[in-house]
């Protein structure tokens, strides 16, 4: 499935976005790289193929990560969204209906596992489809946790490596 996942990473802080970009490439996913909102939408016009949008909320430019999400969920509701961030943690009805999200910093496995869910979450929706519900989004609480009970390596090697995202 991966390798046919194509996801369009929207970061403007240059090392996040080349890490992020670095290991969803390594597990397989095809990556589109954007530094700003406006930029992502005009890639997201070319690429009709993007499956799942992963955006920071905080970036320059008219159109925050969040307005991003809206609006890429009202005009393709057919792409999976995922928003992270290491500032703010969005409230329930901030977030597209499906829409899930990540705290910054992240392992990587947190990463690709999210992304996964969402790619899956979304595969062949349409317009006509129904979304999942904001009570379904990954809790920054709930992400912490389920790492630390699932993969309680993943704390160690992420102190000892300081591979953490964000």
């Amino acid at each position: 499935m991966d390798n046919s996942t194509v996801i369009l990473l929207v970061e403007d802080e240059v090392l996040v976005r080349m890490l992020a970009a670095d290991v969803l490439s390594e597990a397989g996913f095809t990556v589109l790289e954007s530094t700003n909102a406006q930029e992502a939408l005009t890639l997201l016009e070319a690429r009709p193929d993007v499956q799942v949008l992963f955006t920071d909320v905080n970036m320059p430019g008219a159109l925050d990560g969040l307005g991003l999400a809206q609006t890429v969920h009202e005009r393709s509701p057919g792409v999976g969204i995922l928003i992270g961030s290491g500032r703010i943690r969005p409230g329930v009805g901030e977030l597209p209906v499906g829409a899930r999200f990540i705290t910054k910093p992240y392992a990587p496995s947190t990463l690709t596992d999210a992304v996964r869910a969402v790619a899956r979450g979304h595969r062949g929706r349409d317009e006509h489809s129904s979304a999942r519900s904001n009570d379904e989004a990954i809790a920054p609480s709930q992400t912490a946790e389920f790492v630390r009970r699932q993969r309680p390596d993943l704390s160690e090697a992420r102190s000892s490596s300081g591979r953490a995202i964000g």
